[in-house]
């Protein structure tokens, strides 16, 4: 039996102590540690070489939060951390909102539902944008028509003390140098469920939805995004909340 398949046996377990998997999946450390080893240049001092390398990380990461860079500087130091399966940050915002940075404006058509949405909000003085980075998570406009297997746009999200689900389709940066996204939401059509002893026990982390028709359009916080969540598109859409949130799903 590989080690693989003998913690299967303790899923049961540890779902029962610890909850849904995604609270402590060990996906982005590794990613990490896997980052570290690769700045390991040769095989002579590995482990001195190591541990000077987690030392300038640790240095580097506590001085850009506490030391007030030039922007051009601040802007390259966080290129530098990027990892490499994300694009490089193009801008970051003001040092009292730190944790978002945007990416490549947006150019939408006036006729565009984005711009019909705004202009009835009375929305004005923005930019749009199609990528951005929440505490270094990427979150990326909707594109139907795409053929990539990748996608940063299906977040869960807070409304009105609810929680609620779609596609971003534009990320708005006003003169206040607040965030926002603009979202198509979905309906709940289904959940994954399991009947044991005539009893169903619901699993919140899989369900069925389709878009709104007619669109219903909101804007949110980009701090209201709660996770990120991966998707399948056959006649209606498959969801799932994917543990893994910093990469693309």
């Amino acid at each position: 039996m590989t080690s693989v398949a003998h913690s299967m046996v303790h899923v049961p377990q540890t779902l029962k102590y610890f909850g849904p998997v995604q609270n402590y999946s060990t996906f982005n450390f590794e990613s990490v540690i896997g980052s570290i080893v690769q700045s390991v240049n040769g095989p002579n001092l590995i482990v001195s070489e190591l541990t000077n390398n987690i030392n300038i990380l640790k240095c580097a990461t506590v001085e850009l939060d506490t030391i007030d860079y030039a922007a051009p500087l601040h802007l390259f130091i966080c290129r530098l951390f990027s990892p490499k399966r994300q694009a490089l940050p193009r801008q970051v915002t003001t040092k009292q909102n730190k944790s978002i940075r945007l990416g490549c404006r947006l150019e939408l058509p006036n006729d565009h539902i984005v711009m019909a949405y705004l202009g009835e909000k009375q929305i004005f003085n923005f930019s749009l944008h199609g990528t951005c980075w929440k505490n270094n998570v990427q979150f990326s406009v909707y594109e139907s028509s795409s053929n990539s297997s990748n996608c940063d746009s299906c977040v869960l999200f807070k409304e009105k003390h609810e929680t609620n689900c779609g596609f971003i389709m534009a990320i708005i940066h006003n003169s206040r140098k607040q965030c926002y996204a603009v979202v198509h939401t979905i309906r709940i059509d289904g959940r994954d469920f399991l009947s044991i002893k005539k009893k169903n026990v619901v699993n919140p982390f899989i369900f069925w939805e389709q878009l709104t028709d007619p669109q219903h359009i909101v804007r949110i916080d980009i701090n209201d995004i709660t996770v990120k969540l991966a998707h399948s598109k056959q006649d209606i859409f498959h969801f799932f909340q994917f543990p893994n949130t910093v990469e693309s799903t």
